[in-house]
């Protein structure tokens, strides 16, 4: 749900397994300027920010906004909360999702925020994530009933 009166506000739900933003790695100078081309380190934060990018676009465009959508200027509130399937023997041990190593590894918490914010800016929601000035976020097992994923609260605070 996305409705703009009287400040933005959004609420959706991305399903999937959230990936953190990868550091960026050098591959050294490869163009005829002389320039270094920097790529991602994680394979999957791409297409995690991807689908992240392209639901919130079409939350936008279910809206109604798409024709002269504007991206959003002013102050935001951001809440996410990332949920993670269960997965794996080190996870049945563990109360919250802080698997650090290894294919079920959950990812450190800034780097999830990181490609969230990236993700709003890049569908065009948003100017710039530096608009952001108050973040909540939280990292939990999903419930058997409920996908993993996360939960997106946006809430435009206007220019105060």
């Amino acid at each position: 749900m996305i409705t703009l009166e009287p400040e933005l506000r959004l609420s959706l739900f991305v399903q999937g397994r959230p990936r953190t933003k990868g550091s960026m790695k050098c591959l050294g100078a490869r163009t005829r300027g002389g320039k270094h081309v920097l790529v991602e380190d994680h394979a999957t934060s791409k297409p995690w920010r991807l689908r992240m990018t392209n639901e919130i676009v079409r939350e936008v465009q279910s809206a109604g906004l798409a024709s002269g959508w504007q991206p959003y200027s002013g102050a935001l509130h951001v809440i996410a909360d990332f949920r993670y399937e269960r997965l794996g023997p080190s996870a049945q041990l563990l109360a919250y999702p802080t698997v650090n190593a290894g294919i079920y590894a959950n990812g450190d918490i800034d780097k999830l925020l990181r490609n969230l914010l990236d993700a709003m800016q890049g569908s065009g929601l948003i100017t710039d994530d530096c608009q952001v000035v108050k973040l909540e976020s939280s990292k939990r097992w999903a419930a058997e009933d409920m996908p993993a994923g996360v939960q997106i609260d946006v809430i435009g605070l206007g220019n105060e």
